[in-house]
């Protein structure tokens, strides 16, 4: 644990050792998130100057997915509908917890 916190995220060690396990592992996310998204950004522009270079020598229109694809454009989530009847019992199910207590 002192080797992320002192070494990956750069803290002290009062640092370190004021933040409670949850604030850490929160912290830590936050971090690996923000490195990440940095990387995504780093390969998304070099994906539109590659793009951008070989576009006049495509005979087609080619899309930026379809010249550099990664991992991560797969990744897309769509929310699924929710019924009236499911939200229905949840507020019956809060009903009766409120009831209940």
């Amino acid at each position: 644990m002192e080797e992320i916190g002192l070494g990956k995220l750069g803290m002290n060690h009062d640092e370190m050792y004021d933040l409670t396990m949850r604030s850490f592992v929160n912290k830590l996310k936050g971090f690996n998130d923000h490195q990440q998204l940095k990387t995504r950004t780093s390969w998304e522009q070099t994906r539109i100057i590659m793009h951008s270079v070989l576009k006049p020598y495509m005979n087609k229109n080619v899309s930026l997915k379809e010249v550099l694809p990664f991992e991560w454009d797969s990744d897309v989530k769509t929310a699924k509908p929710v019924s009236k009847k499911h939200i229905q019992s949840v507020i019956d199910r809060y009903e009766n917890h409120k009831k209940n207590k």
